[in-house]
């Protein structure tokens, strides 16, 4: 009986602890769905700013120190958000819970270089993408959730932020 007990509790343990990806891909703005969370991403070469927005009745936890920035050459780095002093990019992220039926309005930037595209990797055309992973526990289950970016219209959409930005400037 005791070994039947500790079985299942070791079962239930490993299935906790299991891990769902969601994929979805996208140019630099991505809206996403499931029936857990709405997620709103917009990116850049230099940052990622989104709303995740709680959709259970249940708290949800972003788990910050598994937020990843998955480079062209398939490297994962860590990341940076609100909250942060620079000098703590690298130290231990505490997890963020948000409470049901609100939304965590933050941005995440690598926490290793300025830049999530550098302009040399998007000179020569590749079909890799830029990725953020988004851990995400959910009802004690941690799920994967992978966006993938484009980094050449990350690279052409900060090209026109920055034209349109020095066009208001002559105008004033």
């Amino acid at each position: 009986m005791r070994k039947s007990i500790i079985a299942i509790l070791t079962c239930i343990l490993l299935q906790s602890c299991v891990a769902t990806k969601h994929s979805a891909n996208s140019d630099a703005t991505l809206n996403f769905n499931d029936k857990y969370i709405e997620l709103k991403l917009d990116a850049s070469t230099i940052m990622i700013e989104f709303s995740l927005t709680n959709k259970s009745d249940k708290e949800i936890i972003l788990d910050w120190e598994n937020v990843r920035f998955i480079g062209l050459d398939g490297k994962g780095d860590k990341v940076m958000h609100s909250g942060l002093r620079f000098s703590q990019r690298l130290d231990t992220h505490a997890p963020k819970s948000i409470a049901p039926h609100t939304t965590l309005h933050d941005f995440m930037s690598p926490a290793t270089g300025v830049l999530f595209v550098y302009p040399a990797e998007v000179e020569k055309p590749t079909n890799k993408k830029v990725k953020v992973k988004m851990p995400i526990i959910i009802e004690g289950k941690k799920k994967e959730y992978i966006f993938s970016f484009d980094p050449l219209e990350l690279y052409r959409k900060d090209k026109e932020i920055i034209k349109n930005a020095m066009e208001e400037s002559i105008r004033e």
